[in-house]
């Protein structure tokens, strides 16, 4: 499946559309996200110096053994711009069935203020289906140890919009992460 860069999705998001709804978990409804008729893959960046991970991947009260995870990504601003691009065309397509969608959407970027703008998505780690990892010669390589300020790429599958009673917002779904090494602290002595 081929994967779609930040700046093509920019360009092409007069592109997008999305499947009818189908019914999911708990009262939960889906549509996919396509452009131009395919599922949609977007490659963060171009190379691993612009994107790093703040914080290792997390499950919200959970113990850290689980096989899926929430990693976020500090990124720069033409990330931030094609994911919002990409939501606000998601929302504007969403307004007919689900009028009250703006009030309810959670979103997957946070403008950097203060620190780094961030993108939130999912990652299997393990498990049946997990993610891919790479090293910077691109051979595959095992999940990373130290995740903390990790300079990655990533491939982030659009899997669609959710639609719930009380949140509708974007599945991301991290397929491919390519790190590399950690910056080790300068010796002061």
């Amino acid at each position: 499946m081929a994967t779609t860069s930040v700046a093509q999705l920019l360009a092409g998001i007069d592109g997008l559309s999305l499947t009818a709804p189908r019914d999911g978990f708990a009262g939960m409804t889906f549509r996919g996200v396509l452009l131009n008729g395919q599922p949609l893959r977007v490659k963060l960046a171009d190379d691993m110096k612009s994107i790093t991970l703040p914080f290792a991947p997390s499950v919200f009260k959970g113990n850290g053994d689980e096989p899926r995870k929430g990693i976020v990504f500090s990124v720069l601003p033409q990330v931030v711009e094609a994911m919002a691009e990409l939501e606000d065309a998601c929302r504007q397509m969403l307004e007919d069935s689900n009028p009250r969608v703006q009030a309810l959407w959670c979103s997957c970027i946070k403008p950097g203020d203060k620190y780094a703008s961030t993108l939130k998505a999912k990652i299997n780690v393990a498990g049946p289906k997990p993610a891919n990892f790479y090293n910077v010669a691109c051979e595959a390589v095992p999940p990373p140890v130290e995740w903390q300020r990790l300079p990655v790429n990533a491939v982030i599958e659009v899997r669609g919009c959710y639609i719930q009673r009380q949140s509708i917002g974007m599945m991301l779904e991290v397929t491919d992460l390519q790190y590399g090494e950690l910056a080790r602290e300068r010796c002061p002595f």
